[in-house]
């Protein structure tokens, strides 16, 4: 049988994930390296590093509601919301 790729790992979640919501401390994720965010409820992204993809001082970026069930791809150290919960996946 083969063995899964790192890209197959982390579609699935296999490298790990952190939930963030609520409030407080809660809606920041740890120092790390992600790949993607799934909003669980309709959600406002305060602030976010982004080691690529696209320009961080974007203002739509955190302005705009996500709302629950979109998945935004990239790659991200960490990941703070205003406002909603959201599951955020580690990359390898």
């Amino acid at each position: 049988m083969a063995t899964a790729t790192k890209f197959e790992k982390q579609q699935f979640g296999e490298n790990g994930l952190v939930y963030i919501g609520g409030s407080g401390s809660s809606l920041t994720t740890p120092e790390g390296k992600y790949c993607a965010v799934t909003f669980i409820q309709d959600s406002v992204i305060a602030n976010t590093t982004i080691l690529s993809c696209f320009d961080a001082t974007a203002g739509a970026l955190y302005t705009d509601v996500f709302p629950a069930g979109v998945t935004i791809y990239g790659k991200f150290d960490r990941v703070t919301l205003t406002s909603g919960s959201a599951i955020v996946y580690a990359s390898s």
